[in-house]
């Protein structure tokens, strides 16, 4: 079975990417099967179909309505990320959200 994938979209932010590189890490080390990638939020309607989860940064979550209608299936959970988890990196936040949708789909 493929991972399922994980888009952390934002408006193209640095903190993003950096989020990315430390959950990527922290689900490789714990054995998460999941792949996790940075988008821009102007490209969410270009993601996969079979996207499980889309998590928006604090600084995009006023538009979480209008990026819901962009998504390519009805199937993509979308989701706000901590602002304190956000802000500080929290990788280990982050992905016990990432986990607990994992476990909602199973």
């Amino acid at each position: 079975m493929a991972a399922e994938r994980v888009y952390l979209a934002c408006s193209g932010g640095f903190s993003t990417s950096v989020l990315v590189k430390k959950l990527t890490e922290l689900a490789a080390e714990r054995g998460v099967d999941v792949t996790i990638e940075f988008i821009s939020e102007m490209q969410l309607g270009s993601i996969p179909e079979d996207t499980l989860l889309v998590l928006l940064a604090p600084q995009v979550a006023f538009r979480r309505e209008n990026l819901r209608r962009t998504l390519p299936s009805e199937n993509i959970a979308l989701e706000l990320i901590d602002r304190v988890a956000y802000g500080r990196a929290d990788a280990e936040a982050v992905l016990r959200q990432i986990e607990q949708r994992l476990q909602l789909k199973e």
